[in-house]
């Protein structure tokens, strides 16, 4: 849960707008500067998960039917479980 909680923190912010991260590359010898929003938005699209994880979890094969049927089984009604019967 804390791991969600961190991925839902990572976007860009209003106050950060001015704060910029300069690197020089040797191979070019050329200094680049990117703006940190920039870069903390590329990193926002790993919430994109969490969209997958709730489709998964909302659909038919993570029900309690599915999950007893499961455990009959003597296999888990997981999120892999999920994802192998939709590929099916």
């Amino acid at each position: 849960m804390f791991a969600e909680q961190f991925i839902m923190l990572i976007a860009p912010y209003p106050f950060l707008q001015s704060v910029h991260y300069t690197e020089y590359i040797d191979q070019y010898k050329q200094e680049v500067t990117y703006n940190v929003n920039d870069i903390l938005f590329c990193f926002s699209f790993i919430r994109s998960y969490l969209f997958l994880r709730c489709s998964l979890v909302v659909s038919k094969f993570m029900n309690p039917r599915s999950k007893r049927v499961c455990g009959m089984n003597g296999c888990e009604a997981d999120l892999m479980f999920a994802v192998k019967a939709i590929m099916k």
